[in-house]
């Protein structure tokens, strides 16, 4: 089971001329930050040829689980349309293990847990794949002009995709969003660095709150970043978020 991903390097800008002939070509390592007070037509831009470039072919794995008291559960991403909107899609091969059973969400992220059967009341979700799929210098932007106050999370439209933007721009996993987090997201693109700790994190659905993720001491709990959860049925919903992934062009 393969998920292939193509990266781009660099991203190009094309949009109005008269709004692009104030910005470089590309997004390069050594210009990023010449884009962070870019007008938000600029960003959307960046945003969208992105996602285009963005391709993948997926192989799903189904595996049968064990019969008898089974409990449906679902996995969900965001699906990046524009700057501006997006919504959750199911998420598939996302590996679920509950005691000595595993379960793979199918390609409209639901899976099955059977706690009677596999002799834990936990289930732990992890997902393969490309460390840095989705991530790219335009997340540097937007960490940057949220930091700054050009553009907030806060005022995205969607209030789980404002929250979840928290979790994806907090590389360090410190609770705050900071200057420390653009640094290390930089050397993680280039490859001189690991992502510290997860790289994606499965977030209860009714726990992505901008309430919740503003708090410090809750973003940098490992509460939330324990992939692992009570099969209850308010643990059995999750978001998966990409960490570094604030544009949300993670490819699934």
């Amino acid at each position: 089971m393969a998920t292939i991903v193509a990266i781009v390097s660099s991203i190009t800008l094309s949009c109005n001329k008269d709004v692009a002939k104030n910005y470089p070509n590309e997004v390069t390592a050594e210009n990023w930050k010449e884009f962070v007070n870019a007008p938000d037509a600029v960003i959307e831009r960046l945003v969208a040829e992105e996602l285009e470039a963005r391709t993948m072919t997926p192989v799903v794995e189904e595996r049968n689980v064990s019969h008898g008291r089974r409990q449906l559960g679902l996995v969900r991403a965001w699906r990046g349309m524009s700057y501006f909107t997006g919504n959750w899609k199911g998420i598939s091969r996302v590996n679920v293990v509950n005691g000595n059973a595993i379960s793979i969400t199918n390609p409209n992220g639901y899976y099955f847990v059977n706690t009677a059967t596999g002799g834990s009341n936990m289930a732990c979700m992890n997902y393969n794949g490309p460390v840095i799929n989705g991530v790219s210098r335009l997340d540097l932007i937007l960490i940057q002009r949220h930091i700054s106050g050009v553009s907030l999370f806060d005022n995205v439209a969607s209030p789980t995709d404002a929250a979840r933007r928290y979790v994806a721009a907090d590389i360090d996993h410190d609770g705050s969003i900071t200057a420390a987090d653009i640094t290390l997201l930089s050397q993680i693109i280039v490859g001189n660095m690991t992502f510290p700790g997860v790289d994606m994190v499965f977030v209860p659905e009714n726990w992505l709150t901008l309430g919740q993720v503003t708090n410090p001491s809750f973003l940098s709990s490992r509460t939330l970043l324990n992939s692992c959860k009570m099969a209850e049925h308010n643990f059995l919903m999750r978001y998966a978020v990409k960490v570094g992934d604030v544009s949300g062009n993670f490819s699934f």
